[in-house]
C-alpha cells in the first residue's frame, strides 16, 4: 500500500474555496492507474483524485435528472456503438436491431437511474407517473424490434434467430389476450 497526501478543494453552499487536506492509502494496483491516467489539466496524483472526486459528484447529480442520466447513457454505450459501427463497416453489414438498442438505452436507463422525479416523497403519483414513463420506453422499443421481426433480411446480422425469440413475444401476447378478456369479462360481467 502507498500512501498518498491529496488536498480536495470544497465549495459548502458557494462559501470561500476551503481545502482539506486528506491522508489516502492507494493499492500498488490503484497507485499504478492513478499514474497512468489521462485527465485534463490533472497531471499530479493530487490533481488527479480532486478530478476524479468532482467527476464522480458531477455524475452522482447526472442522475437525479432523467435527461442528464441519458445523456451519461449514451456516453458509457458510445465507444461500444462505435465499435459496432466500425465492424459493420468493415464487414458492409448493419443491423437496424443494434441500432435500435442502442439509440432507445439510454432514454430507458435514464429513466430508470433517475427514479420518480418527486424525490421530496415517495407518492402513488410519482411512482405511477415513473411507472407509465418506463414502460412508454420498453413498448416503444418492443415496437421497433417487433417491426424488425417483419421487416427484410438484410437488415439484421442474424435473422432467423432473432425471429425465434419474437416468436416467444407473440405466444406472450396472446396468453396476455387471452387473460385481459377473460379480465374484461369478469368486469363487465
Amino acid at each position: 500500500m502507498h500512501s498518498h497526501l491529496i488536498d480536495i478543494d470544497t465549495f459548502p453552499d458557494g462559501a470561500a474555496m476551503k481545502s482539506t487536506t486528506l491522508s489516502v492509502r492507494v493499492s500498488d494496483e490503484d497507485a499504478a492507474f492513478l499514474a497512468s491516467l489521462s485527465l485534463p489539466d490533472a497531471q499530479t496524483p493530487s490533481e488527479k483524485l480532486r478530478a476524479v472526486l468532482k467527476a464522480e459528484r458531477q455524475r452522482h447529480e447526472r442522475l437525479k435528472d432523467p435527461l442528464d442520466a441519458a445523456d451519461m447513457v449514451a456516453d458509457m454505450l458510445r465507444p461500444a456503438k462505435r465499435r459496432i459501427r466500425q465492424q459493420e463497416t468493415d464487414a458492409s453489414q448493419a443491423s437496424d436491431l443494434l441500432l435500435k438498442v442502442y439509440d432507445r438505452l439510454p432514454e430507458l436507463m435514464g429513466r430508470a437511474l433517475a427514479g420518480p422525479l418527486d424525490l421530496d416523497r415517495a407518492n402513488a403519483a410519482a411512482l405511477a407517473a415513473i411507472e407509465i414513463s418506463l414502460i412508454d420506453d420498453v413498448v416503444r422499443l418492443i415496437r421497433d424490434v417487433l417491426d424488425l421481426g417483419i421487416g427484410a433480411d438484410e437488415r439484421l446480422h442474424a435473422p432467423s434467430e432473432v425471429r425465434k425469440r419474437l416468436d416467444s413475444i407473440a405466444e406472450i401476447i396472446e396468453v396476455y389476450q387471452t387473460a385481459h378478456a377473460r379480465r374484461e369479462a369478469t368486469d363487465n360481467g
